[in-house]
């Protein structure tokens, strides 16, 4: 037993020394690899710094070569030639320079040959530009398509309650909203803004959604169909004013008071003249005591009367509004209306009073 112990312990210390053994072997390779890779590198960034220096020499020898060629066949420093010779001179490569330079010292006019490659210089400058345009609109398009089928992804990862809550929003926050998207965003409640509209744009807009998810359907379950069914015919406005009394005391309440020449409370029975007294009133010129002559009152002058009332509100100014007022109301100058809305008033107040 010992000696097999003692084996199976021998064993396992030679594996564990052939493991350290190949793993300092691999480091070692490694690093070795590593420094090599260095040792290339740094020769070939010498190797490019040589050539840099070599082609950097050959093109100053170059431009030299140029600029005596261009002096020898007549051109004048500073003049227009001599000006694109030195431009030529920055954008050509040595090989370009010396077969400008034997064109010129081979007889050809300074003027033209300086123009052919000018020529070529601004040729191979659009072609790198459309190089560049198209290069940079692949690169829009491809971001653009990537973008496309990201939202058009997160557009079907929608549920339907997401949906039709955002169909509802959009159709009820219209073009020109103040902060629309924000506001649809709060009422889809778990989408933000962007995913609304990325939503929008390429889910509802793209047909991807059918009627019903988008909210264009609704069944009512049957036990609730009751409460949609309409029982009662409509009532109108001036039959179920629903405004709060308010209670006027002193200088308010004697303001208000009925004239002498009122019809009493007998006139507000009519719900026109119900509704007319319990509109608010806007503050107002004061209105003087109904003449004896003053033309009664018909029931198509009060309801034309009430809706005047509600057609002009309190935001215009007193005169303003009961100009406009008496103007709805055919045969009434705009203090008998005004006299008419105060005993109305007062008489349906003296009725609930009473009541």
């Amino acid at each position: 037993m010992k000696n097999a112990r003692a084996s199976r312990a021998a064993e396992k210390a030679a594996a564990r020394n052939a493991g350290a053994k190949a793993e300092e072997e691999a480091r070692a390779k490694a690093e070795a690899e590593a420094a090599a890779a260095a040792v290339a590198a740094a020769e070939a960034a010498a190797a490019a710094k040589k050539l840099r220096e070599r082609e950097k020499k050959a093109a100053q020898k170059a431009r030299s070569r140029l600029r005596a060629a261009a002096a020898a066949a007549g051109v004048v420093p500073g003049s227009a030639v001599d000006d694109e010779v030195e431009s030529l001179c920055a954008a050509l490569e040595a090989a370009a320079l010396d077969k400008l330079t034997e064109a010129i010292a081979g007889g050809s006019p300074p003027e033209h040959a300086v123009a052919v490659a000018a020529g070529r210089v601004a040729e191979s400058k659009d072609a790198e530009k459309e190089a560049r345009d198209a290069a940079r609109k692949a690169a829009e398009a491809k971001a653009e398509a990537e973008a496309k089928a990201e939202a058009e992804a997160r557009a079907r990862a929608w549920t339907d309650e997401e949906v039709r809550l955002l169909t509802r929003a959009v159709g009820k926050l219209p073009s020109g909203t103040p902060k629309r998207w924000e506001a649809v965003a709060a009422q889809v409640r778990t989408r933000t803004a962007d995913e609304c509209v990325a939503m929008v744009k390429h889910g509802l807009a793209a047909g991807k959604f059918s009627a019903a998810a988008a909210g264009g359907s609704f069944t009512v379950p049957a036990k609730r169909a009751g409460n949609v069914v309409i029982k009662d015919a409509a009532t109108s406005r001036e039959t179920s004013f629903t405004d709060v009394e308010v209670r006027l005391v002193g200088e308010a309440a004697r303001a208000l008071a009925p004239s002498s020449s009122s019809g009493g409370p007998a006139s507000a029975s009519a719900p026109p003249a119900k509704a007319a007294a319990e509109s608010d009133a806007p503050s107002s010129p004061s209105a003087s005591p109904a003449p004896a002559d003053a033309p009664a009152w018909t029931e198509e002058q009060e309801l034309a009367l009430v809706r005047a009332l509600k057609t002009f509100g309190k935001e215009l100014a007193a005169e303003e509004r009961w100009a406009k007022v008496s103007a709805a109301v055919p045969g009434q100058s705009a203090a008998a209306c005004l006299r008419r809305f105060k005993e109305l008033k007062a008489a349906v107040k003296s009725t609930k009073k009473e009541g």
